[in-house]
């Protein structure tokens, strides 16, 4: 890895720790910015969640299930599990005769553990237990488990790469990178999968490439076939949409992003800390990424990167303070210092 640095913390004065990491901004498959080596690799995680959609959406499982561009959008998420989200997801896999017991992605709490999040610390508080429905890639599940329907294959097998719903992901995969993984000048025969915490497969790329990929996703270029580029517009359009479905209300800068944007871009975490973010109007996207999986070095990060790329204006009120200037905080919640960004200045050129 080369990672250049990206935020510090400060505590009274002194910098007490400081994050490095990588990223890189793409527009019309040429890179524009970077940090570090655009070619450091990384797993997608939950950022390849919305090519993970696919089978879901080309299927015709949204029209054959009576579903709309509300569960294109879930399905592409990263869920707190709060009521509206765990409602969707049932009904989905009552829709297709199934139940939360073929879910294979593992038992959870609602909500963010290591954020504390109001809706994990009630799930705590009340006792309540873990459930599949619960996982925050349980929509993505759902999503894979009406797709194998419509394919007509064993859906106990929809985790297993040989299966059609992964081969053909995998097939999506090949095809968006394609073109970029010769522009930054790796192996395009070469592909890395592993398994992703919630048992799907997952894909390792560049961070040029991941940027690339969410160019595809709003913007095609002639190297991606007519229908997959309908499908990969449809689910980016979903998500900018419903950015409440994509993470929830308890602070997800994905979510926020897409919110404070009104439609002008899609946004997807991953885990280890990672984000990767396009706007609709011209494809210029970012992926950037904290190499030591901080998400608090990465988000100030990538808010001060989405600012000197013009994505988000340089005013965004408080919209985005916990994420540029996250508190530290002492005994009695006396705040002593914040994280922020400390890494390259730069101003995109038109």
């Amino acid at each position: 890895m080369h990672p250049e640095i990206l935020a510090h913390v400060v505590r009274d004065g002194v910098v007490e720790c400081e994050h490095y990491g990588v990223a890189a901004a793409v527009r019309e498959m040429k890179l524009v910015e970077s940090a570090g080596s655009p070619k450091d690799e990384f797993y997608y995680r939950s950022s390849l969640k919305p090519f993970q959609a696919i089978p879901f959406v080309e299927s015709g499982a949204i029209e054959r299930f009576g579903l709309d561009e509300s569960h294109v959008a879930i399905v592409s998420g990263s869920i707190d599990a709060n009521e509206r989200q765990v409602a969707m997801v049932r009904d989905m896999l009552s829709r297709g005769g199934l139940t939360e017991d073929h879910l294979q992605c593992p038992p959870d709490l609602p909500g963010d553990e290591a954020e504390a999040s109001p809706i994990h610390v009630d799930a705590v508080r009340r006792g309540l237990k873990k459930s599949r429905i619960f996982h925050n890639c349980a929509a993505k599940h759902a999503g894979m488990l009406l797709a194998s329907l419509m394919y007509g294959a064993p859906p106990e097998r929809y985790l297993e790469r040989d299966h059609p719903v992964q081969k053909r992901i995998a097939e999506v995969m090949k095809t968006v990178l394609k073109h970029p993984r010769e522009v930054i000048g790796l192996d395009p025969e070469h592909w890395h999968y592993g398994g992703d915490g919630c048992g799907a497969p997952c894909l390792s790329a560049s961070v040029f490439e991941m940027a690339a990929s969410f160019s595809s996703l709003v913007k095609p270029g002639n190297d991606i076939p007519p229908d997959l580029a309908k499908h990969l517009t449809r689910i980016a359009r979903a998500m900018a949409k419903y950015p409440e479905l994509i993470g929830g209300d308890e602070r997800h800068i994905d979510t926020d992003i897409m919110r404070f944007a009104k439609g002008g871009l899609v946004a997807k975490g991953g885990a280890e800390g990672l984000l990767c973010v396009a706007r609709f109007s011209d494809g210029l996207s970012l992926a950037i990424r904290s190499v030591d999986g901080q998400r608090r070095g990465m988000r100030p990060a990538a808010i001060a990167w989405l600012k000197m790329l013009g994505m988000l204006p340089q005013d965004t009120g408080k919209t985005f303070y916990y994420y540029e200037s996250k508190p530290v905080k002492s005994r009695g919640d006396r705040i002593v210092g914040a994280i922020t960004y400390c890494g390259k200045t730069f101003q995109l050129k038109t």
